[in-house]
């Protein structure tokens, strides 16, 4: 398992710094494989690092206020989520995903 992390967050950084395209299930089995080991505060720090417009911007909060819960962050988690559900999201326009 811990190899497969590895490799997952090798090419998660290629992905971000433009080194190979885009591929939104490396993202997913990555988000797997840390949650199954508990390395939640490892994984928001992976899902601060994607580009805007690849996630909608209170879908993102959303993903990382759940990491940053199960991580035992509660306050930032609410933080989190009255950014993703505040009355400026609802006039945002989502982005399309790459």
């Amino acid at each position: 398992m811990e190899e497969a992390i590895v490799l997952l967050m090798l090419l998660v950084k290629k992905m971000v710094v433009g080194g190979i395209h885009w591929d939104a299930e490396l993202v997913d089995h990555l988000a797997y494989a840390l949650s199954m080991v508990g390395q939640f505060e490892v994984l928001a720090s992976y899902l601060e690092q994607i580009l805007p417009g690849v996630y909608i911007r209170g879908e993102r909060w959303c993903l990382l206020s759940l990491c940053y819960s199960a991580a035992g962050m509660g306050k930032t988690a609410i933080n989190l989520l009255k950014l993703a559900l505040g009355p400026s999201e609802s006039r945002q326009v989502p982005h399309e995903r790459m």
